[in-house]
């Protein structure tokens, strides 16, 4: 009798623990994704300072620097702008299951981009790969738009094999 209360104790003991695994992992998946949709909505408000405090701190770091990063998109976007193509909107999905590589948490999510280009409606879909190396309470982002592995691991060189990019798909014009 007294082994099978241990055993029912233990049982109990493995599913809560068991739960709040997947409980913790789903707070952060939504901290993950409402971090993605304010990186979002800084480019969509033209805010490239706040739009690179979102951006894995290495690329940052290539870029020269934040103030460097943030004046580079906002050249890059104006002269987008010039040709004719505007960016309406971005959108993240859920982000896919966290695996912790070391002390980093990581994931991917996919992001749209729906832009107009000439009067024309466009929607490029991405990956974004997540970065937390703080449990989870700031995430940094890395678009691995038109970027293959070989270049994302020289800027991650720690990304967690477990972490899949989908192959680039083209952009698709809506009606």
């Amino acid at each position: 009798m007294r082994k099978l209360v241990v055993c029912i104790v233990l049982l109990n003991a493995f599913v809560t623990c068991a739960y709040s695994q997947v409980k913790d992992e789903d707070s952060l998946l939504v901290t993950m994704q409402q971090q993605a949709m304010k990186m979002a909505q800084a480019l969509l408000k033209e805010d490239y300072r706040t739009f690179t405090k979102f951006t894995y701190p290495k690329l940052v770091q290539i870029s020269g620097g934040y103030n460097e990063m943030a004046t580079l998109i906002e050249k890059e976007i104006s002269g987008m702008k010039k040709q004719g193509f505007k960016i309406d909107d971005v959108k993240v999905d859920s982000p896919s299951h966290i695996f912790r590589n070391g002390k980093e948490l990581q994931c991917t999510a996919l992001q749209h981009l729906y832009m107009t280009v000439q009067s024309k409606k466009i929607m490029s879909t991405s990956s974004l790969i997540a970065f937390s190396s703080d449990n989870g309470l700031n995430w940094t982002f890395l678009d691995a738009n038109n970027k293959t592995i070989e270049t994302i691991k020289k800027i991650v060189p720690n990304l967690s094999p477990q972490i899949v990019i989908p192959k680039q798909r083209p952009p698709m014009e809506l009606n």
